[in-house]
Order: structure tokens, then sequence, then C-alpha cells
């Protein structure tokens, strides 16, 4: 596996579990299965250490190839011997269709994709104060089926870039470290053939 977590262990030494499941989203999401691996919901298991969700998912035919996998490494996790957490969610909370980026009148909405980081964020260093979280912003993106880059994308009425900087900002409300990986990899328009 080329992921991150991947290279991340091989290059630190670090013992490192991917949780991450594609298609879910940071918010609220429609399917219950993929809802079950929402951040949110990750994060309310590991407070409460009830993982019923995501082992009801792993049931399901829409995802359980990989539901399974996850489910297994989330319970075994003993959180009071983590270390870090790294955040990195959007691909599917920033589209035109998915959730509000956030609501001023509820700060921490999980129907939203900033409320439930902000939501997630305080829930698991309320319980887990010593663990260290890294939050990543989305990609640069290219779409070859329109031929648009995201830089150009304007979804529910914001920019794609103010997702990416709601992400950072959010980060600095929580003074938690952020990976800026739409600005700092260096994907362009020049180069995204490379690497998409």
């Amino acid at each position: 596996p080329n992921d991150y977590p991947t290279i991340l262990a091989k290059e630190t030494g670090m013992k490192v579990y991917n949780l991450g499941v594609g298609g879910t989203r940071m918010s609220v999401h429609p399917e219950s299965d993929y809802g079950a691996f929402s951040f949110f919901h990750i994060a309310d298991s590991i407070v409460t250490n009830d993982y019923k969700l995501q082992k009801k998912a792993k049931k399901s035919e829409t995802i359980s190839y990989i539901a399974e996998t996850k489910y297994n490494a989330l319970k075994s996790i003993d959180w009071n011997k983590v270390d870090y957490i790294t955040i990195c969610y959007g691909a599917n909370d920033i589209k035109e269709w998915s959730n509000p980026m956030d609501d001023p009148n509820n700060p921490k909405s999980t129907d939203t994709f900033i409320g439930a980081l902000r939501y997630s964020i305080e829930r698991i260093q309320m319980e887990y104060p010593h663990i260290k979280i890294i939050i990543m912003t989305p990609l640069f993106r290219y779409w070859s089926d329109t031929g648009e880059y995201s830089d150009e994308q304007i979804i529910q009425d914001v920019p794609y870039t103010a997702w990416v900087d709601a992400v950072i900002q959010t980060a600095l409300e929580y003074d938690l470290h952020c990976i800026d990986l739409y600005k700092t990899p260096g994907f362009n328009r020049s180069n995204h053939s490379y690497y998409y």
C-alpha cells in the first residue's frame, strides 16, 4: 500500500493504524454504513469504547470489504497509549450535494464539515488530553470529467479554497498542528497529470 499511514509507519518506525474508509465524511453521511465511519462517529466510539455502529457497518454489503478490517483495528486500540491522531477528511465533504461547511449559530453541529471537526476535536481531547491531534487539509484536486481544478470550484456558493482555509483556521482555534496538503505538496495545474 502507498497510503500515508503505511508510509508514515515505514519512515518513523511507529505503529500506525489506518482507520480511513473511502466514501466517508467528517460530518453526517446520508448512508448509515458509511456514516458509521464519519469522523465524529469515530470520535464518539473512541471516547465511549462502543463500536456498535462500526460493527453493524462491517456486515453491510456496501462497505463490508473494508469496514471489517477498520472495525477490528478500531476496537483493538488502547487509546491511553496513543500519541497522535491524524485527521484527513474533505474529499466527500466538499461537494455541492454534501453538508454545509459551517454553521455560525451552531459551531459544533455534526451536520456541517467544520462543526463535526470541532465536535470531534473536543470530544477526543476532553477524554484523552495526552493525544496530539494533527489536522490535514484536503488536497489540490483536478476533475478529469469536467477539466476543472479545485481553485476554480465553487461549492455551495463558497470557493473550494475557503473550505481548505476553514480547516486551517479550525486548527488555529484549538492550537493544533495543521499540515496544509493543499498548498505545500506542490500539486498544481502544471503538474497534476503526473500526480493524478
